[in-house]
């Protein structure tokens, strides 16, 4: 009984909380003194603590909160890659003491002689260390292979801009890796691209097997000049003989690039270097039997190898009149291989045979840079000529007007000078002997007055129906609008919505008409999914006002009726 009381006595002694009461001299270690700039240094630094012990830390000696040596100084010349604390509790004459062991793996920040500064603990100093850092790896002991190491290789050191560089970067390793980190390789001018996924192989290197990741990127050059690229680095641990983890560190120094810019002698207006670069076209339909009235669709392809298809320029073809051409916006690609980038786009042209004859088709050509050879070539598609048979319908022919040269409702060009007012006279006096008419006729036979806003009944209908058939994208819409200008326009005879365009200069139903005209006739895959008629509906209620308009318009400009 009474040795349990004496330890009881002697637990609500030590209820205090954890204080550090003395410490003895800070002792800090190395396990080399002399290292290359690849390789890395263990420091183990110890202190000793007098601690106060509560009860409940007496079953929790594991959870105890050390603090840890100031590590401000020392981080200024070496990096810490891993730490580790350890410590050992014992008591004696009644003094409960703390030993503890900081464990550091520390890697060198630059080369040269490196003070390891004096670290402090809990009031304690210990001693400054000299650390020399030699440059470059490491040698390897004779017949034994090295842990790690990185290898940088480049197929060209000079380029222009935007041309591709392969780079390739090979991490070798002997060993247990179980853990590592290569860098990627970065740079504000330049775009950097992986090509595909990491390799891995086993290469023999100096009469022993490494094993081996290897990377492949494409470098494009942004600017002339120097492009130098940070060293690629490598850092991992391994494990050795008896369990225990090893450090492993390397890099490589990455060369020097030299960037010129594109050549005066070059005369493409977009500067495309490439390795090899093709243009070629494929048709949906043969087209030496071309009828007016078919449609076919035309794709030029343009592909690089060594440029992004996002380099690449529009292919801008010229087409005749013969032909309506409804082109699509250009589609990009890139793809990735281990050999580089090669870049393509695709221009699709939906074509609408409106005339027959005989019909060329323009040469197509894009300049281009040869890097291989170092000189400017051309990818060329030749002129080609067509012949178009059949005959043009005029119920519905396309809408093709020159916007410089304005047309009569017939699509002939308007007259001039004299003959113009010898015309205009003429017109002038028609029109004074027809109201002198219809005045008389009124006279005898009064008519029921018309409200100006009232549409005639043969006009609603048909307004009606072209409406029904424009929601629809019905091709008889082409058919019914010159039905119902006819109706509104006074002393105009339309054949064509053609002329109903020329005739109104309605810019939004010349391009209301030609959405039609691409979703009736562009082939399937061309063609937009869903006909969206809101655009044309708008333009016809808008030229229905117009149209409505000029007709008031005309009536307040004639000449009043005489006096009796």
């Amino acid at each position: 009984m009474v040795r349990i009381l004496r330890s009881l006595v002697q637990l609500c002694l030590l209820t205090l909380p954890l204080q550090a009461l003395a410490t003895s001299a800070l002792l800090v270690e190395v396990d080399r003194t002399q290292l290359h700039e690849d390789e890395t240094l263990v420091a183990t630094v110890t202190g000793q603590t007098a601690l106060n012990l509560s009860f409940d830390m007496l079953f929790n000696l594991r959870d105890l909160d050390l603090p840890e040596p100031s590590l401000e100084r020392l981080q200024e010349n070496f990096e810490i890659l891993s730490r580790n604390q350890r410590y050992s509790v014992s008591t004696v004459n009644n003094q409960t003491q703390a030993t503890i062991t900081w464990t550091y793996h520390l890697s060198p920040r630059r080369t040269g002689e490196l003070e390891l500064p004096p670290l402090t603990f809990q009031g304690s100093e210990s001693k400054p260390l000299t650390i020399t850092v030699l440059p470059g790896r490491a040698p390897a002991a004779a017949g034994q292979p090295r842990d790690a190491f990185v290898e940088i290789e480049l197929d060209k050191i000079s380029a222009y801009v935007q041309e591709q560089v392969l780079l390739t970067v090979r991490l070798f390793y002997h060993g247990n890796l179980i853990r590592g980190e290569l860098s990627q390789p970065e740079h504000p001018h330049a775009i950097i691209d992986n090509l595909g996924r990491q390799q891995e192989y086993q290469r023999h290197r100096d009469g022993i097997r490494y094993r081996v990741v290897e990377r492949r990127y494409a470098v494009f050059p942004q600017r002339a000049g120097e492009l130098l690229i940070d060293d690629i680095r490598f850092e991992g641990r391994a494990r050795i003989d008896g369990g225990q983890l090893k450090f492993l560190r390397d890099s490589a120094p990455f060369p020097i690039i030299q960037v010129s810019p594109p050549p005066a002698s070059f005369s493409g207006d977009t500067w495309l270097p490439a390795s090899s670069l093709s243009l070629s076209e494929t048709w949906s339909n043969a087209i030496d039997q071309l009828q007016v009235g078919q449609s076919v669709t035309r794709q030029l392809i343009l592909q690089a190898e060594g440029l992004h298809g996002s380099a690449l320029p529009d292919v801008m073809a010229a087409y005749p009149n013969a032909l309506r051409a409804y082109p699509d916006a250009p589609s990009r690609s890139s793809e990735s291989q281990t050999a580089g980038i090669t870049g393509s786009l695709t221009q699709s042209t939906a074509l609408i045979v409106v005339e027959p004859g005989t019909v060329t088709l323009p040469e197509v050509r894009i300049p281009w840079w040869d890097v291989n050879e170092d000189r400017e070539r051309l990818a060329i598609i030749p002129a080609q000529t067509l012949t178009i048979g059949g005959t043009v319908s005029r119920a519905t022919p396309p809408i093709v007007l020159d916007p410089e040269r304005p047309t009569t409702s017939q699509g002939a060009p308007l007259m001039d000078g004299s003959r113009f007012w010898m015309w205009a006279s003429a017109a002038l006096a028609g029109l004074w002997l027809l109201t002198l008419a219809l005045w008389l006729i009124n006279r005898r036979h009064p008519l029921a007055a018309v409200a100006p806003d009232a549409y005639p009944q043969a006009e609603k209908d048909l307004f009606n129906a072209l409406c029904e058939r424009a929601r629809t994208g019905h091709p008889e819409t082409l058919e019914l609008l010159p039905r119902w200008a006819n109706t509104l326009a006074q002393g105009t005879q339309f054949h064509s919505a053609a002329e109903v365009v020329g005739w109104s200069q309605h810019h939004g139903l010349r391009e209301a008409l030609n959405g039609l005209q691409t979703y009736l006739y562009a082939p399937a895959d061309q063609a937009p999914g869903n006909w969206q008629s809101g655009h044309l509906l708008a333009a016809l209620k808008d030229l229905r006002q117009a149209m409505t308009a000029r007709q008031k318009k005309h009536r307040r400009d004639a000449l009043p009726p005489l006096r009796e």
